[in-house]
């Protein structure tokens, strides 16, 4: 990817190797502070870090800072939570993903692929993810398990934000349902047997299985990506890091104009920071009530 924008498979895909996606862990997800719909005090939350190393990340972080600025009746996060990093499971990070309706995050800018969205997928909150090309096995798909957007499309973008917070009845469906769908499909436990499978059909005579959603079965399979029109069909010999230019714009509504500049970043973090420790407040205060108070009957209700 070149600033999100898809260029094609790498040389390494063409020969030996298959896709493999991240997961979901067992960390992520905790049945014992999990918040109902209603019960989810924050409105938005987008925790990636703004920075110029990041420039699709940075715009998806000021489009929703943007968002919540004009409808100031909604409460939510545009920017890091807290300052730590990524080899440890974060409380403060976690609570808020668990006390949100909705939870924005976009893959890396240069690349696909991180634990981010699959800590989000573990939150029950309903997720916005940016396009994602490689193959997954039980792929998420566009309003069923989750909201997909293109990231040059910011227009769009909050129009949908805007419309599943003035239906959450709607969001809480999706995200029940997204939920489901990577505890049920996407663990590490579901990898393990992913890799199984797909060896067993690569040491099977003539590669003949019973088995489905196998490495080989959805390597050029445009039907286990994830995304929005236009389609990009990654099956198609074209479509080889080789051959694309980053200014044909693949899988793009619209060429990207918003170019953020160091003062644009430096904004988006002290408008967080000012922002951000009364949002915290709000939504862990209610957070640890509901873990106090939840008898374990109601907790498995809360399950999906």
């Amino acid at each position: 990817k070149k600033d999100g924008l898809y260029t094609g498979q790498g040389r390494g895909y063409e020969r030996n190797y298959f896709p493999m996606a991240y997961s979901v862990s067992d960390e992520y997800f905790d049945p014992q502070n999990f918040l109902s719909g209603s019960q989810r005090k924050l409105d938005i939350v987008c925790s990636n870090r703004p920075f110029d190393k990041q420039p699709t990340r940075s715009r998806i972080v000021y489009w929703v800072a943007d968002f919540l600025d004009k409808y100031p009746q909604y409460h939510g996060i545009a920017g890091e939570v807290n300052a730590a990093g990524r080899r440890e499971i974060n409380q403060k990070y976690f609570d808020a993903m668990r006390s949100t309706k909705i939870l924005v995050t976009a893959n890396p800018s240069f690349w696909e692929g991180d634990f981010r969205f699959f800590e989000a997928v573990a939150s029950g909150a309903l997720v916005f993810v940016d396009e994602m090309y490689t193959p997954h096995p039980h792929p998420f798909i566009h309003k069923r398990h989750l909201i997909v957007y293109d990231n040059s499309d910011q227009d769009t973008f909050q129009n949908l934000l805007k419309y599943y917070l003035e239906h959450p009845e709607e969001a809480r469906i999706i995200a029940r349902a997204g939920l489901r769908h990577a505890l049920r499909y996407h663990r590490a436990v579901s990898r393990m047997d992913w890799i199984l499978r797909s060896a067993h059909e690569i040491a099977t005579p003539q590669g003949v299985t019973a088995y489905t959603h196998t490495a080989r079965s959805i390597a050029y399979d445009v039907n286990a990506t994830t995304q929005v029109k236009p389609i990009i069909d990654i099956k198609s010999p074209a479509i080889n890091v080789h051959h694309i230019n980053p200014s044909i714009n693949l899988g793009r509504r619209y060429h990207v104009t918003l170019q953020l500049q160091p003062e644009d970043y430096q904004r988006l973090v002290q408008r967080n920071k000012e922002s951000r420790a009364n949002v915290l407040l709000e939504a862990t205060t209610a957070a640890s009530h509901r873990g106090r108070s939840s008898t374990s009957s109601e907790r498995r209700k809360m399950l999906p």
